[in-house]
């Protein structure tokens, strides 16, 4: 159960990073390397179900053509589902092109002092959650892009 728990931890803090750096990335002056955007918007659910909370990245993926591929985009997700992708600035979309969709839980929130000395801590249910369809297109004119979430395939053994 230990390993559980650390696993946990360590997909949080890998989510974390990809979240911070796709944000920081974007800091600073104008962007010679600026790519036209187009709006995106959806829903994200579980089982059909709206989730509430967690945030999404949207990473450009390469053509071919060029090793620079763009900046990400990061949606925070509503209490309702929806979302709306920020590049550059706020709600101006994501780069026109295919992307990888990455997922993102809420934070865990702070166990309670009775919940503090059970011996279980509580599975949440977002966590080792991906996008069923991990990557999409975005095009010119705006995408409504809704994302169903799907329990992470288990890793093949070695």
């Amino acid at each position: 159960m230990k390993m559980v728990g650390m696993r946990r931890r360590v997909f949080s803090l890998g989510c974390t990073a990809v979240i911070a750096a796709a944000i920081l990335s974007g800091c600073g002056g104008g962007d010679p390397d600026r790519k036209p955007t187009a709006k995106v918007t959806g829903k994200v659910t579980l089982e059909g179900a709206p989730i509430a909370g967690g945030s999404l990245i949207f990473a450009p993926m390469g053509d071919g053509k060029s090793n620079i591929v763009g900046k990400s985009g990061q949606a925070t997700i509503k209490s309702d589902g929806t979302y709306t992708v920020s590049t550059y600035g706020t709600d101006d979309g994501a780069i026109i092109g295919k992307h990888r969709v990455l997922f993102s839980p809420p934070p865990a929130a702070a166990p309670s002092a009775t919940a503090a000395h059970d011996a279980t801590p509580p599975v949440d249910p977002l966590a080792g959650m991906v996008a069923k369809q991990p990557e999409v297109d975005v095009v010119k004119g705006g995408s409504q892009i809704n994302i169903e979430l799907v329990k992470q395939p288990a890793e093949p053994p070695k």
